[in-house]
């Protein structure tokens, strides 16, 4: 998908889907000089390129890879009555159409031509897999900038995504996994249970803070977290209340207000009592 069709996507206008053949068809147009947008994409004929998708090393290692995929087959019932067939999934406590997700893909304007970049490419994927009932996981990039657009992409599907993570060395890894979230309500993005303790009428506000962690506690949060767990008792969580928080930071930070830019770091958020006016009618 384009810009000029994601945009027309957005405006409410009705597209009609493509099929697989006229996809491969739109995309060689656009697509770039390394990937041929082949109608079976195997790594032969960009192998050896740089940049480019195909295979690299002594030139079949993507090869091999696709052909050893290929020998998995999905064993079929033989004999079935002739009915509707249910493909929904359940996972981590989400209803999913299809049991299957769309991978993550990075460097995408340096392998795939200058229409898109990594952050228009993980926005569109992310809502057009949301909106056909499945996940996407995102991609990773050198550029920081990418796995920040990646998660507020995944944000604004009520969480509907996985962001991919690159063997970074560790430092990195730290970094891109840092986050501190100021709520004041028990419910977040459709998931339930994020700050139990958390009053619209108290003066107060919430405060979860994920420190640095490793990858396989990181994995237990999120795990937790979907499931709809409160995960205030573990170590890297940092839980606190108050009626005033101020966040800085040495390098530039922007701040993210319910999936919308919000205002570069330092920060202040106050509550301010007696404010909000309602009606009953």
């Amino acid at each position: 998908m384009d810009k000029e069709t994601s945009e027309k996507k957005k405006s409410g206008k009705k597209e009609r889907r493509l099929n697989y053949a006229e996809c491969i068809e739109q995309a060689r147009g656009r697509i770039g000089n390394y990937c041929k947008a082949c109608v079976e994409c195997n790594g032969r004929a960009c192998r050896n390129q740089m940049p480019g998708p195909g295979a690299k090393g002594i030139g079949d290692t993507a090869m091999r890879n696709y052909d050893k995929w290929k020998e998995i087959r999905v064993q079929m019932d033989t004999i079935v009555e002739n009915a509707p067939v249910d493909t929904s999934l359940k996972l981590f406590g989400k209803e999913f159409k299809y049991p299957f997700f769309a991978g993550p893909v990075g460097a995408v304007n340096l392998h795939y031509g200058d229409c898109l970049n990594d952050i228009s490419y993980n926005d569109i994927l992310v809502s057009s897999c949301a909106e056909c009932g499945i996940a996407a996981f995102t991609g990773d990039g050198t550029d920081s900038n990418v796995m920040v657009a990646a998660t507020k992409a995944i944000a604004k599907e009520q969480g509907l995504g996985i962001p991919t993570v690159k063997p970074w060395n560790l430092e990195i890894i730290k970094e891109k996994i840092f986050f501190v979230l100021v709520v004041n309500s028990p419910v977040v993005a459709s998931f339930k249970n994020i700050s139990m303790d958390a009053k619209i009428n108290d003066g107060k506000l919430d405060m979860i803070l994920l420190k640095q962690c490793n990858i396989p506690e990181l994995m237990k949060i999120v795990a937790d977290t979907v499931a709809g767990k409160t995960s205030f008792d573990n170590k890297n969580i940092i839980y606190k209340q108050a009626s005033y928080f101020k966040f800085s930071c040495p390098d530039r930070v922007e701040s993210d207000l319910d999936g919308e830019l919000g205002p570069v770091l330092p920060l202040e958020i106050h509550t301010v009592s007696n404010k909000l006016k309602m009606f009953v009618l």
